[in-house]
């Protein structure tokens, strides 16, 4: 289920960036006739539908290994169920799932662009603590190790917690860098739309 759950938030991410990036072209004057208020009502229930199934994989996942009850299976749940992991653990559940689903229920919220830029924003916010929560815990020592090794070496603990903080932030900036020149790179590259689909029409007058 662990593959299962990487590619919900990912699709639920993609789906996110895919809006922002129309928002943002017809702000700058680009596919002003071309992408209307009913597709980002589909792109809209395409979001809300991913947040279901992430939900459902992510319950799903937690209620197997639970269920199994394997050792090896159970230390991923149960290490980020300790030295506070547990507050990132419950807020993914609610703010990462249980508020994007309450959002994505109305219809003239989908429709909104304004909402639409705050709530994709968020989504793509809470995708990266949701990383951070699957990645991190499994990188090494723990913050308490890292305290312990600090003292018993007369070292200043703080300072190895703010190293490793400062590295984690700068490998995001790195990652989110690169991730921004390949795709800006790309959309500049061709059509910002298939003008010579034959079934361009019909999309552009989409009503749902």
């Amino acid at each position: 289920m662990f593959g299962v759950y990487v590619f919900a938030g990912s699709a639920l991410n993609a789906m996110a960036v895919l809006i922002l990036t129309g928002i943002i072209l017809q702000k700058m004057g680009f596919l002003k006739k071309v992408v209307t208020q009913e597709h980002y009502h589909i792109m809209g229930k395409i979001c809300f539908a991913f947040t279901i199934f992430r939900a459902y994989v992510s319950f799903s996942q937690f209620f197997l290994i639970w269920y199994a009850n394997i050792t090896e299976e159970t230390r991923y749940f149960l290490l980020r169920n300790t030295e506070n992991w547990n507050l990132d653990s419950l807020a993914l559940v609610f703010m990462h799932i249980g508020l994007p689903f309450l959002d994505l229920l109305r219809s003239d919220v989908k429709k909104s662009t304004r909402f639409m830029t705050i709530l994709c924003c968020y989504i793509i916010f809470m995708h990266v603590i949701d990383v951070y929560h699957m990645i991190i815990p499994e990188r090494g020592p723990s913050v308490t190790n890292v305290v312990n090794h600090a003292l018993h070496n007369g070292q200043n603990p703080e300072l190895w917690i703010g190293m490793s903080w400062i590295g984690d932030i700068l490998a995001l900036v790195i990652a989110v860098s690169g991730f921004l020149f390949l795709y800006l790179r790309n959309l500049t590259s061709a059509a910002l739309y298939p003008h010579r689909d034959p079934r361009i029409l019909e999309s552009a007058n989409l009503h749902n």
